[in-house]
């Protein structure tokens, strides 16, 4: 395992929508959308 990959692990295990982005890509105006609701539904 490479310490790139590793790193993405741990990104997506603590803010999955940043892992997400860092992986996939997304819309400007998406990410925050997603980066919002998902601290909403996790509070």
């Amino acid at each position: 395992m490479s310490t790139a990959t590793f790193v993405d692990i741990i990104i997506a295990i603590l803010l999955p929508p940043l892992g997400v982005f860092l992986r996939f890509g997304c819309g400007v105006f998406i990410f925050p959308l997603i980066f919002r609701l998902s601290f909403i539904l996790v509070n």
